[in-house]
């Protein structure tokens, strides 16, 4: 049987840039705990190493690219780079 979970995106609103997306991953990761629930964060693609190391909830990139790394991608955000930064999937 699956759990259900609750997936939390702060899409980019100011109120989560910079450490404050921290503050409130850290808080969703307080209410896991404390009722026992599955909840899971999706920080601005800024800001995703920064939660990514400093919370032990599943975080998860707003989105990425299906290119490869390497080449004229300027903009693009591969899969690749997703893992490197700590995140659970995109």
């Amino acid at each position: 049987m699956r759990l259900p979970i609750l997936i939390i995106n702060m899409k980019v609103y100011t109120e989560v840039l910079g450490k404050r997306s921290l503050e409130l991953a850290k808080v969703a990761e307080a209410v896991s705990k404390e009722l026992g629930v599955s909840i899971a964060i999706a920080p601005p693609i800024t800001e995703l190493r920064l939660v990514a190391e400093n919370v032990g909830i599943p975080v998860y990139a707003q989105g990425a690219d299906p290119v490869e790394p390497g080449g004229a991608r300027t903009g693009h955000v591969p899969l690749e780079f997703i893992k490197e930064a700590g995140a659970s999937g995109g």
